[in-house]
């Protein structure tokens, strides 16, 4: 199966919070995500998000575990 294009970029940017958070704050990895350039000149993720944008905001009782819900439609109608 192909993944979509908006499906590989969501699986990008969750892999990429989850290696930042192995090596800082998870606030800061997500931070730091979000705001990254983007290739080929695309928007911050944090500015496609739009009005979708949440501070992160972890889990609780679970400090040291990084805490993300992805919503990614399968585009399968």
């Amino acid at each position: 199966m192909q993944l979509k294009t908006y499906q590989r970029q969501a699986l990008t940017a969750l892999s990429d919070f989850l290696a930042a958070a192995q090596e800082t704050d998870h606030v800061q990895a997500f931070e730091a995500v979000v705001t990254a350039p983007q290739p080929d000149g695309l928007p911050t993720l944090r500015h496609r998000l739009g009005r979708y944008y949440r501070p992160y905001k972890g889990a609780k009782g679970l400090a040291d575990v990084p805490y993300v819900c992805l919503r990614l439609p399968t585009g399968g109608g």
